[in-house]
């Protein structure tokens, strides 16, 4: 069947079996061009013209006149046989009845069909060629293709979701690491004040022994001026010795 989109004109050719359109029943599809929803039926027959009266059709052994035949003599009425589903979805072992291509479209939204799944467009759905997967339908496709991009975004923002928190993670770590350096930038200042204050000591120490050297050397240098001042009144309080008869041989 040929169907052509009323409002993008996407033309599309479709084999869908009389019985799903019987009775007056339309096939509702989203067109996969422009996304709107298309009604497809069967083309009513031609309408007599308005002046014109369409003369009923005569069954056999009905009066011409249109006067009906006697209830006991008309036939009875044949069983109505029920016209197959439009659309059979079939997951595993079970087969739904699905009511149109939009309720198929919302379910693949839904993820309760599968790409795996398969889906019958009336007919004989004892025969396998009826059957066809699901991810190969064309007005289906889409749906899949728009739902697996939306699994994978949904890993992505999981993924980074996970990323953000071991970002934040790290940071904390960071921000520790930061403030251990700089107790230890803090300690190391207290350190070098004190080594500073510690060779600052050093150094009036060694200043102090300075002090006291020059000072030792300055007593000994007294002591040495008191010596010889000792030494020199002591040769002045002393008297001359006699001196001694000097020996003459005879």
């Amino acid at each position: 069947m040929h169907i052509t989109c009323e409002h993008c004109g996407a033309e599309y050719d479709l084999d869908i079996p009389v019985a799903a359109l019987s009775r007056g029943r339309g096939l509702r599809f989203r067109c996969s061009a422009c996304g709107q929803r298309v009604l497809v039926q069967l083309d009513a027959p031609p309408e007599a013209d308005a002046g014109e009266a369409a003369a009923p059709p005569v069954e056999a052994g009905e009066d011409p006149s249109g006067t009906p035949p006697p209830a006991d003599d008309a036939p009875p009425d044949a069983p109505e046989a029920e016209p197959a589903p439009a659309l059979s979805l079939r997951q595993g072992d079970k087969v739904f009845s699905v009511d149109d291509m939009a309720t198929l479209q919302q379910w693949v939204v839904q993820r309760r069909v599968l790409a795996e799944d398969s889906v019958a467009f009336g007919g004989d759905l004892s025969a396998s060629q009826s059957w066809v997967q699901a991810s190969d339908v064309e007005d289906l496709a889409v749906f899949f293709v728009l739902v697996a991009q939306a699994d994978r975004a949904a890993g992505l923002l999981v993924q980074m979701e996970e990323a953000a928190g071991r970002l934040e993670a790290l940071e904390a770590e960071y921000a520790a690491v930061e403030a251990t350096r700089a107790e230890v930038n803090q300690r190391s200042m207290g350190l070098d004040a004190r080594v500073e204050e510690m060779h600052a000591k050093e150094d009036g120490l060694l200043k102090r022994t300075v002090e006291l050297n020059a000072l030792e050397m300055e007593l000994d240098s007294r002591e040495r001026a008191m010596q010889l001042e000792n030494d020199a009144r002591e040769a002045t309080l002393t008297p001359d010795a006699p001196a001694l008869p000097e020996i003459v041989e005879v």
